[in-house]
């Protein structure tokens, strides 16, 4: 059985917490195998006293009853060591390790070469029959669209060139154009992408016809014109339903029947479709305060030394053991001998000084709470007040020191032991067999022998040495400020010309977001990121009227933003009826020094007005996210 094989500790070894738990199961796991070498050892000794190896013997039944008892009490101390190997890997096992801080990224290694491409090797041809997608960039901008009808990815290379043939109508920069083909069958289908166009069409005869012509995705434009068409009669109006109290939303009134669809070019009758109570926009939830970072936790003091350990005293020598005298009558007793002096018990030392205990680092001061979003209908809800600071921990008191532990006293000499008296002479012969003879009288004990030598004096217990002192504790980082947000009403008419939305301020937090150019725009911070949300309620004088067109278009520094939106619909039948416009996406700055938002607002109505009321049933709100 060998020595396990740890590394050569000494004072300039460096080991760090990860190598200390290491070293540690790795101990445990060094005596796991001495002790399995134990085992094994006790089973070949039982083998042996049983002579069941080759060349023993059997031995006899006391023999193996002993090498029983031998085995029984081996294994009771390999079990408790059991108890105590388990107990150390369960404390060494919930030992944490330290996470350092994350290093620097390391170089970039060069770029590797492809072996190959989806298992093909050699000239690889990218196409579908390689199960690979394959991607065309450099495409004549004034191609025939209808040709492109094999699965994969074609983008125009030509950015000032003309247009596509049989493209999309109506696109802004018509030879910037990317189309995704998807094919099965004689299936095709194509997307067709040109900033801020997005169109699809589909085939079902391999691309040689597309019967739908181009769909167009995303926003659309204003409507035209109502044709000439003769308009069906109206259905009746529907019972409105009675507005609950401030608040809760009322509830959905009953869809009244549909009307008889008339003839060609006929609108047929509509049924009155009851009004809905309008739900409150939900404010936005104020962003968590960043965690200050933890403070550095100082380093802990050195351990002293332990002291010296005292010398153990020599022995004193045995004393002569005496002849065995003649054993005769028994001798008179001798007296007892005195009992030598209990030594003076040394004074107890005083305690060593405890090591100073670390002051406790300050804590960190408490985040601000953001403010709480604006509830819809019900009304606002104030901003919550900021949460105080907690105040700093006082420092711990210095604990006194402890007395040294003062050395053992020496331990009396034993009293002298009297001689062994000489044994008496041994009584007459037995006599023949039968009649048993008198037994003689016992003779005296005899003096007891020599002086037995007294023990050595204790040596004194070396002085355990002074604990050194815990280092201090890191101070705890400062809370991260509350990002920027803000909320505005809009209020005036809306007509059939876009106008600029004039707004009024609910709340702005922090500094970046302000309202400028009298309401109508909103000055951002240059070079971040915002998330806009709005939800606009247009009301219009005449219930019946049919809105044909009405659009939010949202534009950062003159330049018009992807949230936009658009409707057709009607806003109720009522006398005064109303609908709401609503988007929200995320938007980022450039470096400009004064970054403005404007929105802008237009509707078509055949009769009546328009406008925003009540105002504080809409709302934009803004919130910086980067």
């Amino acid at each position: 059985m060998s020595n396990p094989n740890l590394p050569n500790i000494t004072p300039i070894i460096s080991l760090s917490r990860d190598d200390v738990l290491n070293l540690l199961v790795s101990s445990i796991a060094m005596e796991e195998l001495g002790l399995a070498h134990i085992i094994n050892a006790e089973g070949e000794k039982l083998q042996f006293a049983l002579g069941t190896l080759p060349g023993t013997t059997p031995s006899t039944l006391a023999e193996v009853l002993q090498v029983n008892s031998s085995m029984q009490s081996m294994l009771d101390t390999v079990f408790r060591q059991e108890m105590m190997l388990d107990s150390k890997l369960r404390t060494a096992s919930n030992v944490q390790p330290v996470i350092g801080a994350i290093g620097p990224t390391g170089v970039t290694g060069p770029a590797g070469g492809v072996l190959s491409v989806n298992g093909l090797t050699g000239d690889v041809v990218l196409g579908v029959t390689a199960g690979v997608f394959p991607i065309s960039n450099n495409e004549p901008s004034t191609s025939d669209l209808n040709g492109f009808n094999s699965a994969g990815v074609y983008s125009s290379g030509d950015a000032n060139g003309g247009a596509p043939v049989n493209g999309p109508p109506g696109v802004a920069h018509p030879s910037v154009w990317t189309i995704y083909v998807s094919r099965v069958g004689n299936y095709v289908q194509q997307l067709y992408i040109s900033n801020p166009a997005l169109f699809y069409r589909s085939s079902q005869d391999g691309g040689v016809t597309y019967p739908g012509g181009w769909i167009p995705v995303g926003m659309q434009g204003a409507s035209g014109m109502t044709g000439p068409g003769i308009t069906g009669v109206t259905g009746l109006t529907g019972i409105a339903k009675v507005t609950g109290t401030t608040g809760l939303t009322g509830a959905t009134g009953l869809t009244g029947a549909m009307g008889v669809t008339g003839a060609a070019q006929a609108t047929g009758e509509t049924g009155a479709t009851g009004a809905t109570g309008e739900t409150g926009a939900t404010g936005l939830t104020g962003e968590r305060g960043v965690t200050g970072a933890t403070g550095l936790t100082g380093e802990t003091g050195v351990t002293g030394g332990a002291g010296m350990t005292g010398e153990t005293g020599a022995t004193g020598a045995t004393g002569l053991t005496g002849e065995t005298g003649i054993t005769g009558d028994t001798g008179v007793t001798g007296a007892t001998g005195e009992t030598g002096a209990t030594g003076v018990t040394g004074a107890t030392g005083a305690t060593g000084s405890t090591g100073v205990t670390g002051v406790t680092g300050e804590t960190g001061a408490t985040g601000v709470t953001g403010t709480t979003g604006v509830t819809g209908v019900t009304g606002e809800t104030g901003e919550t007040g900021e949460t105080g600071a907690t105040g700093l921990t006082g420092t711990t008191g210095v604990t006194g020191a402890s007395g040294m532990t003062g050395a053992t006293g020496e331990t009396g000499a034993t009293g002298v032991t009297g001689i062994t008296g000489m044994t008496g002479v041994t009584g007459a012969a037995t006599g023949a067999t039968g009649v048993t003879g008198v037994t003689g009288v016992t003779g005296l004990t005899g003096v007891t022998g020599a002086v037995t030598g007294g023990t050595g004096a204790t040596g004194v217990t070396g002085a355990t040495g002074v604990t050194g002192a815990t280092g201090l504790t890191g101070l705890t980082g400062p809370t991260g400020p509350v990002a920027n947000n803000a909320m505005f009403y809009p209020s005036g008419p809306v007509t059939t010309t876009p106008t600029n939305i004039t707004f009024t301020t609910n709340f702005i937090n922090g500094t970046g977001i302000s309202l400028v150019n009298a309401g109508t725009g909103i000055q951002l911070l240059p070079n971040s990121i915002y998330f806009v949300s709005f939800n606009l309620r247009i009301q219009i004088s005449i219930g019946t009227s049919p809105v044909t067109a009405s659009q939010i278009l949202v534009f950062l520094d003159n330049v018009q933003q992807n949230i936009s939106t658009g409707t057709q619909k009607n806003a109720g039948v009522t006398a005064s009826g109303a609908f709401t416009q609503e988007s929200s996406g995320l938007i980022k700055t450039g470096a400009g020094p004064t970054p403005t938002l404007t929105l802008t607002a237009s509707i078509t109505l055949p009769a009546g007005t328009a406008q925003f009321s009540p105002t504080t049933w809409s709302n934009l709100s803004i919130f910086q996210v980067l």
